[in-house]
C-alpha cells in the first residue's frame, strides 16, 4: 500500500468517525427528556453516595401549603446493630420515632450469613434533611428517593367540613332546648346523634392529616455486607485490582466455608463412605471372574468353528501365557485349569466309522486325515499347535440312535397321557426313526419324531379320529399313527 492510499483511508475513516459523532450528539440533544414539575406529587431520586440535604428539596417548597414528605431509602452496612442503635438515637434527638421495624436474621447470599432490616421512621419534617444526613454517616447510602405530595386542598375541605359540622351540633343543641313536643325532640336528637359521628371522623381525618404534614416518613432498608457497593464508577485498572483482590477474598471465603462444611457434615461423609465402600466391595466381588474364585476348573467352548475371531484371539492368550487381564486390570490365572473345545467339523467324513465315544482305533486312517484336514482348513495354525491334543468323537451306533427315538417317544408319551390319550409303539417303530442318513446330527432324531408322531398325533386328538389308545405303526416304511380300538 503506498502512502498515498494510506492517508486517503485515513482521512475517510477520521470523517465517518466525525460524523458518527455528530449523528449521537444531534440524537441525543433532540431527544432528551424536558423536566416536569409537578407541585402535587414531586419525587427526587438521588444516585448512590448523593448527599440527601445537597438537593435544597426542603427549602424549594411553597411556604403556607400542606405537604406530605416520604423519603425511600436503601443502605448498606458492615454491622447492622451499631447501625440501628445510632439512626434510632438519632430520630429520638431530632423529635421523631420509631415506627416499625422488621430484622430478618435467616437469609443467606453466597453461602455467607447476612442480616437485613427494614425500618419506618417519623421525623419532623423540618429535620427530614438533617436526618437522612446522617444515615449517610452511618451507612453507605446505595439508592434514596424523595416524594411530596400536595394535600393543602384535602386539608382545607377537611377542616370547613369540621367547622360546618361543629357549627350544626352547635344549633342542634340550641333547638333541643327550645322543642317543645317530643316528636320534635327525638328527630333533633337523632340528627345530633350523625352530626356527632361525622365530626369524629372529620377530626380523626384531621389528626392524621396534620401527623403526616407535621412528621415525614422514612423508610430505610439496612443490609449486611461484606463489602460495600462502589458508589463512584471505576477506572480501568482500578475495576481490575478491585476484581483481583474480591477474586482472592472469594478464594478464601470459599475454602473457609468448604472446611466447615467439610467437618460439620463428616460424620455423615464417613456413614456414606463406608456404605460406599460395602456396595464397590459386593460389586468387585460379585463380578470377580469365576476361574479366579474357582482356579481349578474345566472351560469348554462348544462349536468353537464358530466363535467370534476375538474369542479365538482371547483363548490363544490363554493358551499361550495362562494369564487373562480384565477391563479393570485384574489378572485371571489359567494355569490350573483345564480347556476343551468341541466342534462338528468333519462329520461327514467320520459318519462312516460307526463308533460312538472317545478314541484312538479308528476304523480307517482315512477318515480321521479328512477330519483334520476339514479343522485345519478352519481354525488357524498356531491355535491347534497350543493344544495337547485333538480327540476324535465317532459317529452314532443303531442301538444308541434307538435309545434316543426311545426316548422321544417316552416323552411325547407322557404328554399325551396327561391329554387323556394312552399311546404305544413296537422296536420296529424305534428301528424305522432311528434309521436317519446323518448319524452325527442326533437332534434330527428329535425333529423326525416330531414331524411323523406328533404332528399326526396332535391332529387325531383335535379331530376325534383316535379316541382314547393311539398305535404308532410301520408300513412299507410309512410311519402312521392308528386308533388302538
Amino acid at each position: 500500500m503506498t502512502m498515498k492510499k494510506f492517508w486517503t483511508l485515513s482521512l475517510a475513516l477520521l470523517l465517518i468517525l466525525s460524523l458518527v459523532g455528530c449523528a449521537s450528539e444531534a440524537a441525543s440533544m433532540d431527544y432528551a427528556p424536558k423536566e416536569e414539575i409537578n407541585m402535587e406529587a414531586a419525587e427526587t431520586p438521588m444516585t448512590p453516595g448523593m448527599d440527601m440535604s445537597s438537593t435544597q428539596f426542603q427549602g424549594q417548597l411553597p411556604q403556607g401549603r400542606k405537604w406530605i414528605i416520604t423519603v425511600n431509602m436503601s443502605a448498606e452496612t458492615e454491622d447492622i446493630n451499631a447501625t440501628l442503635e445510632q439512626i434510632t438515637q438519632q430520630a429520638i434527638q431530632l423529635g421523631g420515632y420509631l415506627e416499625s421495624q422488621s430484622i430478618n436474621n435467616g437469609s443467606r447470599k453466597n453461602n455467607l450469613p447476612l442480616r437485613n432490616a427494614s425500618l419506618t421512621v417519623r421525623i419532623p419534617a423540618d429535620k427530614v434533611h438533617i436526618f437522612t444526613q446522617h444515615v449517610g454517616e452511618y451507612a453507605n447510602v446505595v439508592t434514596s428517593s424523595q416524594e411530596t405530595r400536595d394535600v393543602t386542598t384535602d386539608y382545607v375541605d377537611t377542616e370547613s367540613r369540621l367547622k360546618a359540622l361543629e357549627v350544626e351540633q352547635q344549633r342542634l343543641m340550641e333547638l333541643m332546648e327550645q322543642a317543645t313536643s317530643m316528636s320534635n325532640l327525638l328527630e333533633i336528637e337523632k340528627r345530633l346523634t350523625q352530626v356527632c359521628y361525622e365530626l369524629e371522623n372529620v377530626a380523626s381525618q384531621l389528626r392524621s392529616y396534620d401527623n403526616l404534614v407535621d412528621y415525614a416518613t422514612v423508610r430505610l432498608s439496612i443490609s449486611e455486607v461484606q463489602e460495600y457497593t462502589p458508589v463512584k464508577e471505576e477506572t480501568f485498572w482500578q475495576r481490575i485490582s478491585g476484581g483481583f483482590v474480591s477474586s482472592l477474598k472469594n478464594v478464601g471465603k470459599g475454602f473457609v466455608e468448604f472446611v466447615v462444611w467439610l467437618l460439620s457434615n463428616l460424620p455423615y461423609l464417613v456413614v456414606w463412605g463406608a456404605i460406599g465402600a460395602v456396595i464397590v466391595l459386593i460389586i468387585r466381588r460379585a463380578r470377580k471372574p469365576k476361574v479366579k474364585k474357582n482356579p481349578f476348573s474345566i472351560l469348554l467352548f462348544d462349536e468353537i468353528e464358530k466363535a467370534h475371531p476375538d474369542v479365538l484371539n482371547v483363548l490363544l492368550q490363554i493358551l499361550e501365557d495362562g494369564v487373562l487381564s480384565d477391563g479393570q486390570g485384574d489378572r485371571v490365572s489359567f494355569q490350573n485349569s483345564i480347556v476343551i473345545l468341541t466342534s462338528n467339523l468333519g462329520c461327514d467324513a467320520a459318519a462312516g466309522g460307526r463308533r460312538t465315544g472317545f478314541g484312538r482305533d479308528w476304523k480307517g486312517e482315512a477318515q480321521q486325515e479328512a477330519v483334520l484336514a476339514e479343522v485345519r482348513r478352519v481354525l488357524r495354525p498356531e491355535l491347534l499347535g497350543r493344544l495337547d491334543k485333538v480327540v476324535f468323537f465317532h459317529a452314532l451306533e443303531a442301538d444308541q440312535l434307538q435309545q434316543i427315538v426311545r426316548r422321544e417317544l417316552t416323552s411325547l408319551a407322557e404328554k399325551a397321557r396327561r391329554a387323556g390319550l394312552e399311546l404305544s409303539w413296537n422296536e420296529k417303530t424305534e428301528i424305522a426313526l432311528a434309521s436317519m442318513q446323518n448319524s452325527c446330527d442326533a437332534r434330527a432324531l428329535r425333529r423326525r419324531v416330531a414331524e411323523q408322531v406328533e404332528d399326526p398325533l396332535a391332529e387325531g386328538l383335535l379331530s376325534g379320529r383316535l379316541g382314547n389308545t393311539a398305535f404308532v405303526t410301520v408300513e412299507q416304511g410309512y410311519i402312521s399313527v392308528e386308533s388302538g380300538k
